[in-house]
This record gives C-alpha cells, structure tokens and sequence, in this order.
C-alpha cells in the first residue's frame, strides 16, 4: 500500500520531532503506557478500545510535550 506508507512517512516527519521530546520521561509514566494498552486492544481486534486508548495517548503526550515546553522556557526566563 504505496499510498499509506507514503501518508505514515509525511506524518512520522511532522513528528519525530516531537516524539525525542516524550523519551525516556513520558513513556515511563503511567500515561505512557497507554501504547502497550493499544497494542493489547489491537491484537485482540478491539477497534473501539484500541481507538480510545491512541486518542487518549495523544491528548496526554500533547498535554506532557506543552507542559515540558512552558517548564524549559519558565526555566530558561529564570536564568535570565
């Protein structure tokens, strides 16, 4: 599926940048196991709790990346 591989690859460039942000803190998280939980769903072909749990898994992540932004730049206004 030439198409999706090429829809994965543009969003993973959008991304990537962002997912260095999540490694090691986040996923070590009890958020961050939201992941493991949508591969569970997923292997079990539970599309409705396999959803839930990216969806949830993105707001976290996005919630944890702007609060670790909005510490650094409070951190780096300190110094000055």
């Amino acid at each position: 599926m030439p198409a999706l591989v090429q829809i994965i690859e543009g969003l993973w460039l959008r991304t990537a940048p962002y997912v260095n942000l999540l490694f090691p803190t986040y996923s070590q998280m009890e958020r961050g196991t939201l992941r493991g939980m949508a591969l569970k769903a997923i292997l079990r072909r539970d599309a409705v709790s396999a959803r839930r749990c990216m969806k949830v898994d993105i707001a976290s992540a996005m919630s944890f990346i702007i609060e670790l932004i909005e510490e650094r730049e409070a951190e780096a206004a300190a110094e000055g």
